[in-house]
């Protein structure tokens, strides 16, 4: 299930908002969900989630803002209205629960150097779309997937390595069983993924107490896997990390272009080039 929440910007008190804002806006959805705590738990309980050791329960896009300026790691806002999309797993009691936490409710984002002041002005539940085994998504925010291997440093795949696929697949089966509770049924089904577009590469620094640098990929592509799977990833995230807004993908529709693939990631591999970041394990 997911909302759309339509957000003005008061320029009075500030129109400037750090580019890494995904730590940020993370942390100021979690904490307005649960600041009501008995909300919160009621809420938990009618979708049987856990209060303690809770998985994450929901995903977020990037900030929409039509017209900007970009001042080095600064994004001056000109719009008087940018938009939020928040995406929920379970979908019980959700539309009351986030009518509830979000409704003309007033916050502020932004960092130590600079924030804005935003106000809900309206939130619109978006359609829910009907799943099938064989999709097409565009990647609205970067999807990262982190392999350890043997080593105790992460590396993030790019889209064309070989393990990717499988990888991918292994992520959408974890969720599967950490949310659901039980494997997918038929685990000889055939799955695969097809690059329509070149991925293109972004590196975000996620701001904290420890800078932490995190590699995604943006990239459109066509998946065939179990249609349980597919809605998880769009609903909670495809690849890692996200609860921090990586992997918030759309749908690919009927009526819009259709693209052949560009490479098959079972037979293909480019070259790429060195690991722009690596971060210890914890």
């Amino acid at each position: 299930m997911r909302f759309r929440l339509k957000l003005q910007v008061d320029h009075e008190f500030g129109s400037i908002l750090p580019l890494n804002y995904q730590l940020e806006v993370s942390q100021l959805i979690y904490d307005i969900l649960t600041d009501d705590n008995y909300s919160f738990r009621q809420w938990l309980k009618y979708n049987d989630i856990p209060y303690k050791n809770h998985p994450p329960f929901f995903n977020f896009s990037n900030i929409i803002v039509v017209d900007r300026k970009i001042y080095g790691d600064r994004m001056l806002i000109l719009s008087d209205t940018v938009e939020l999309t928040i995406s929920f797993l379970f979908d019980n009691c959700t539309k009351e629960f986030v009518h509830y936490a979000f409704d003309n409710l007033i916050f502020k984002l932004g960092d130590s150097v600079s924030k804005i002041r935003l106000k809900v002005v309206s939130i619109e539940r978006l359609f829910s779309p009907k799943f099938s085994d064989n999709m097409q998504f565009v990647a609205r925010s970067p999807i990262v997937l982190k392999s350890f291997g043997n080593s105790r440093y992460v590396r993030f795949l790019t889209p064309t390595d070989l393990e990717y696929n499988d990888l991918f697949i292994q992520n959408l089966e974890d969720k599967h069983r950490i949310y659901k509770g039980n494997c997918i049924e038929n685990q000889n089904v055939y799955t695969s993924i097809e690059l329509l577009t070149e991925p293109k590469s972004k590196l975000l620094g996620i701001n904290g107490q420890q800078k932490e640098l995190v590699k995604g990929y943006l990239f459109r592509f066509t998946i065939n896997a179990p249609k349980e799977l597919l809605e998880i990833g769009y609903r909670i995230g495809f690849g890692d990390k996200n609860s921090l807004g990586f992997g918030f993908c759309d749908i690919l529709f009927p009526t819009e272009k259709k693209l052949e693939p560009v490479l098959d990631l079972q037979t293909s591999k480019m070259p790429t080039a060195p690991e722009e970041a690596s971060t210890p394990q914890d």
